[in-house]
This record gives structure tokens, sequence and C-alpha cells, in this order.
């Protein structure tokens, strides 16, 4: 911002620019409303898959250029559930990125996220970064190819239980690394979203027990149907 006072000393004129950087105050207001809209759309929605979707497109670019999200079902293992990019020309790389099987390699900086339900800032990725953190030599070489800068790694975490985590990361042609003010915004983002599945994961259960209600009920039906019929 600028702000311009005019003087008038000994018939000159003398102008005083005053310049203030709101980059900080932007930023903050610009995370306020990037929140908004992420409770509005993962409230809009029960549907599991839809709700992870929705997440991951949501928080691009914002938080980063590509993101990965961990998550495990009932009675599932903790696995990449999804994989997306900014980059429509990557969406073939991410879905084999998301069928890469999690090892839980205790070398990737998520496993602190996953373990700890802390989150993680990691502001400088090199290729030895990426070697410990690759399950194989295919998942290395998919990090090679996606050249990330840094990342962040943030739980998703509803009552107390560690479900899953969000990590983000920028690719090295990005103007800038990660810091802890996207730490901040994704935690909150993280926080929002595993409410959302929490409550898309219970939904899906009273479906499932009232379909296999429906299913009991048939069977007792059809089988009182038979002796009722003779009597």
């Amino acid at each position: 911002e600028a702000s311009i006072s005019k003087a008038v000393i000994d018939g000159t004129m003398i102008f005083t620019v005053v310049l203030r950087d709101v980059t900080d105050r932007v930023r903050a207001a610009s995370g306020q409303q990037f929140l908004a809209q992420a409770s509005a759309l993962l409230a809009g929605s029960l549907d599991l898959n839809r709700t992870l979707q929705s997440v991951a497109e949501l928080s691009l670019p914002t938080l980063g250029d590509w993101c990965v999200i961990f998550f495990s079902g009932p009675g599932k293992p903790l696995r990449r559930v999804l994989a997306v990019h900014l980059l429509p020309e990557r969406a073939p790389l991410m879905h084999r990125l998301s069928e890469i099987p999690f090892s839980m390699n205790v070398g990737h900086p998520v496993m602190h996220t996953l373990v700890s339900g802390e989150p993680v800032l990691v502001r400088a990725l090199d290729d030895e970064a990426l070697r410990v953190m690759a399950d194989n030599d295919e998942h290395h070489g998919i990090l090679a190819m996606l050249e990330p800068r840094s990342m962040v790694g943030v739980p998703l975490k509803a009552r107390d239980a560690v479900a899953g985590a969000i990590v983000f990361f920028f690719d090295r042609h990005h103007a800038r690394s990660h810091d802890e003010e996207d730490l901040a915004l994704a935690t909150e983002l993280a926080q929002r979203a595993a409410l959302a599945l929490d409550n898309a994961r219970l939904y899906e259960e009273a479906q499932a027990a009232v379909r296999a209600r429906d299913d009991v009920l048939a069977v007792v039906s059809h089988d009182l149907g038979n002796p009722l019929a003779a009597i």
C-alpha cells in the first residue's frame, strides 16, 4: 500500500510517500477465505471418495503443486488413496503413484505425522531425501520426475485418532518453498477435512447397517412365508 502527502514549503512542493508491506495481511485474509470455501465444499457431500477428491482439488495451488492423501478405512490398511497434480498431463503419473503400496517406510517424513499426529515441514528436498522417502525404485523414479522442492504433511485426525495424512508438495519450478504459514493453513484444512471424512465414514457405516437390516428382514419374511402359507 502507498499513501502520498503533499506539502508546500517556501513555495516548493514536497511529496512524501509512505509504503507499507501488506503481504502478511493479504495472505492471512486469503487464507481465511480459502478455509471458508473449504468448509462449505466439505459440508456438501457425505460420499467418502468425493470428499477425498474435493480435499485434493481444493488445496491446489494454494498449498502445493501436487498432493498425496494417505487414508485407512474400516478394516483397511493405510495406503495412498489419492494423488492429484495441478497439471492434467501429470494425471497418469499420479495415478501410478497412488497405486504403489505404502510400506510404512520410517524414512518418509509423513510417518512422523501418522505416528505422533503432529504436522511436519520439510523446507528442502534433494535427491538423497527422495531416496530415503521412496518405497521402491519405481517410487523414487516418480518422485524424481515430479521434482519436489518442499513439503508439508498434516494429520487427518478425528476423535483423537489419526486416520491418515495429507502431504502437499511444491515443485522446483515454484517461486518459493513451504513455510510456517503454509503449515498452519494446511493444518486447519486437515482438521476440517478429517471431520468431513469421519462424517462420510459414519454415514457409509449407517447405510451398510440399513442394508444389512433389510437383507435380514427379507430372509426372515421369506422363511416365515412358507409355514404361514401351509397353515
